[in-house]
């Protein structure tokens, strides 16, 4: 627990103000608490044994005098405990969201988002549990304990020493199983997470489950899921209760020992009968802060186990970062070249690209195509920097990549890729995502170009309808369109599309095609795609194989050549649908498959 605690306090430090108040606030409520059970010794000695009233009138006066204090500092330690545990937990998700910015893409292929969402919910809340309710109850605990054994002190050095002693083995007796609780709490943490990753598939994948009518087997495995999730929970939450459970059994023995100690020195006449009230009163507080700080110890413990999780997202390592001397590069004006680039992603063996040569023009449309697996992404991927090249270089206008920001590069590069995202928020706002600073005219303007504006305007409010949850409310071929628009209202001096027509129907993708014709020549076009319509008027055609670029040239060039791309798009004409266009002479024209 050592290891979040130590973490808490470098936010904790922040506030360290208000903390001081409000450990002042305790340490007022803990010591009141224990003046009201020594008061008893006074109460018994001074006012009934002797008779005395006003000695009774005047305790409780001060007694209520106290209380009324007491009151105004609890309800205040209450409210800014609240605060700063929110303000606390707050930081600490602001972090975990910050640094997840800065994480390379390639975290996120192995990372489940259910168990990064479980991350910043359930396990941030088990630490927010711990800071606004465990930790201030285990602090008045320990300044109740100290209180109360000095008090036993002046009441009898005898029975003060046996209470101490039974302190030290009931908090040392926890220490024997608290390992292997906070590491069973940790493996149910991390199976909540992995539940709630699959849980977040299963609600996401409903149309194939309903499709192949997976309803039983789904099921039957979220049962046995379940059950898994049972064993870790039932084995977490019994050893959490017996480190705070062992502390007050050896206590209520020792309870024992004290009351006949006591006893033996009241009949012996070595203490009052108010010293042994009052201690007995002062033995069961002690009691209730220990079973107060015991008690607490599941939760820390649940804390310490999600902190664990939280490091976990804090301490990966970073992604591709500026270099030091790295400077800004103006707009794309000459050329990329790809110089003898190899590239392997990390944890493989076998390149992906290997050794691979091309120039591209600024203003071209060039398009890559070739079978999955092939490498036509990846050379994407380096541009944009989401990776390093293993070997060679890339350049944009003689500049090396990696020599320049990231920022500056990608400010000019517009991406529309295959998996689109929208964000439950108005039209007009995920198309602004491209350039916050869009006016409203630049924004229909990008919706005409992307062939999406007739569409929007038919909304019940137009561009300020909510796209829902990952855009549910349009098709996959409408949320490409947006995320198209949202690409060209940036303006960019590069278009990525990214496998971007996979979903447009036949309609839609003749648009889109006249919408990059309009483009050609006022930006450079990279295109990534199995449907060969989209290479049919690129200026370039670039054909990999095996991680290398086996052909290059223009469409009508590479179909003289017969060579790979010529018999990829016989296979597309072949995967046509019946009944192929014909030409003027009424010959069959081959096109690729839709």
């Amino acid at each position: 627990m050592r290891e979040m605690f130590t973490g808490i306090m470098g936010y904790a430090k922040r506030y360290r103000t208000v903390l001081l108040f409000l450990f002042a606030g305790l340490v007022v409520e803990s010591l009141y608490d224990v003046g009201v059970r020594y008061s008893l010794k006074f109460v018994i000695d001074k006012a009934v044994v002797e008779g005395d009233m006003p000695a009774l009138l005047l305790i409780l006066g001060l007694l209520g005098a106290g209380a009324v204090l007491f009151n105004f500092v609890v309800i205040g330690c209450d409210y800014f405990w609240a605060r700063i545990g929110g303000r606390i937990v707050n930081d600490i998700r602001y972090d975990m969201f910050v640094h997840l910015q800065s994480l390379p893409v390639g975290f996120y292929r192995r990372a489940s988002s259910g168990d990064l969402t479980s991350r910043f919910n359930a396990d941030v809340g088990q630490i927010q549990q711990g800071m606004i309710l465990a930790f201030p109850m285990a602090m008045m605990g320990l300044v109740e304990i100290i209180a109360t054994l000095v008090l036993m002190l002046l009441v009898h050095p005898l029975l003060a020493g046996i209470a101490a002693a039974g302190i030290v083995l009931s908090l040392l007796m926890p220490r024997f199983i608290q390992g292997k609780a906070l590491d069973a709490s940790f493996v149910l943490r991390r199976e909540e997470g992995r539940m709630i990753g699959y849980l977040q598939e299963n609600l996401t994948g409903q149309s194939v489950v309903k499709a192949y009518g997976l309803e039983v087997h789904t099921a039957t495995d979220f049962s046995s899921r379940l059950e898994e999730l049972l064993t870790k929970l039932a084995r977490a939450n019994f050893l959490s209760y017996l480190v705070s459970r062992l502390p007050s059994l050896t206590f209520l023995m020792l309870q024992l020992v004290v009351l006949g100690v006591g006893g033996w020195l009241t009949i012996n006449g070595r203490i009052t009968v108010g010293d042994l009230v009052a201690y007995q009163a002062l033995l069961i507080g002690l009691n209730s802060a220990i079973y107060n700080l015991t008690w607490m110890v599941p939760s820390f413990i649940e804390a310490t186990a999600g902190w664990r999780r939280i490091r976990e997202i804090l301490d990966e390592p970073l992604g591709i970062r500026d270099r030091p001397n790295a400077r800004e590069i103006g707009r794309f004006a000459t050329s990329i070249d790809v110089d003898k680039v190899t590239f392997r992603y990390p944890n493989s063996e076998a390149p992906t690209l290997n050794r691979v040569d091309l120039k591209i023009n600024a203003g071209e449309y060039v398009v890559f195509v070739g079978r999955s697996g092939a490498g036509k992404s990846s050379i994407i991927n380096l541009i944009l920097r989401f990776y390093e090249v293993t070997e060679g270089r890339i350049t944009i206008d003689g500049q090396d990549v990696r020599d320049v920001t990231m920022a500056s590069l990608r400010r000019q590069i517009g991406l529309c890729s295959q998996e689109v995202t929208l964000f439950d928020i108005p039209v007009r706002d995920n198309i602004r995502l491209g350039a916050l600073d869009a006016s409203e005219e630049d924004i229909v303007a990008a919706a005409k170009a992307a062939e999406i504006h007739d569409l929007i305007m038919s909304l019940p409010q137009g561009y300020g309808t909510l796209a829902g949850t990952a855009g549910a409310r349009f098709s996959g071929g409408e949320r490409q369109r947006i995320a198209l628009a949202r690409a060209l209202v940036r303006k960019p001096a590069i278009l990525v599309l990214d496998e971007f027509s996979s979903a447009l129907d036949p309609t839609t993708e003749a648009e889109i095609l006249r919408t990059i014709d309009r483009l050609k020549g006022t930006c450079t076009i990279l295109s990534v795609t199995h449907r060969l319509s989209m290479a049919e008027n690129a200026d370039k055609v670039v054909v990999m194989r095996g991680g290398r670029i086996v052909e290059l040239g223009t469409h009508n060039e590479l179909i003289g050549k017969r060579g790979e791309y010529s018999r990829l798009w016989k296979r597309a004409a072949s995967e046509e649908k019946p009944g192929p266009p014909a030409d003027a002479a009424g010959a069959p024209v081959p096109t690729p498959a839709e």
